[in-house]
């Protein structure tokens, strides 16, 4: 029979485990790694540049944002974007 031990990533007491957090930041900045928020932001920019390009501005509320952003998908598609 093979005993399994089990695994303490950031340490074993809860004073290890806080110390080790602090050096790692609050957890709210590790849920999207950051390749994925620079891709996240390179997304946003492109469609902030496609409102300028277009004459559009961001609606004030928020109802009114479902259709410019279908309009925005719709002119991806066409391009060919993923």
């Amino acid at each position: 029979m093979v005993r399994r031990t089990k695994q303490h990533l950031e340490g074993r007491s809860k004073e290890e485990r806080r110390a080790t957090r602090a050096q790692l930041g609050p957890l709210r900045e590790l849920t999207v790694q950051p390749k994925t928020k620079q891709r996240y932001q390179k997304a946003i920019d492109r469609f902030y540049q496609y409102l300028r390009e277009n004459d559009l501005s961001l609606p004030r509320q928020r109802v009114n944002l479902d259709p410019l952003v279908s309009e925005y998908l719709e002119f991806l598609w066409s391009e060919g974007e993923g």
